[in-house]
């Protein structure tokens, strides 16, 4: 089976994506805190969306690169 190890990779990265971006969604959720009348943005929150954004694009650019 030559193809077997490119398509595990690519269900690897497809399933790392998948979970980044269920991590992604946490953090932007909880980097706006409700207060009163205004929202407080958590700047780690965000910080950390972002970076599981970024590592989200890269493993599905890796998912590309063996497909």
């Amino acid at each position: 089976m030559p193809h077997a190890r490119p398509a595990e990779e690519i269900r690897g990265a497809l399933d790392d994506a998948a979970n980044g971006t269920e991590a992604a969604e946490h953090h932007n959720k909880k980097a706006y805190i409700e207060k009163k009348a205004y929202n407080e943005h958590d700047r780690r929150a965000g910080r950390a969306a972002l970076n599981e954004e970024c590592d989200v694009r890269r493993r599905l650019r890796k998912a590309l690169h063996y497909s």
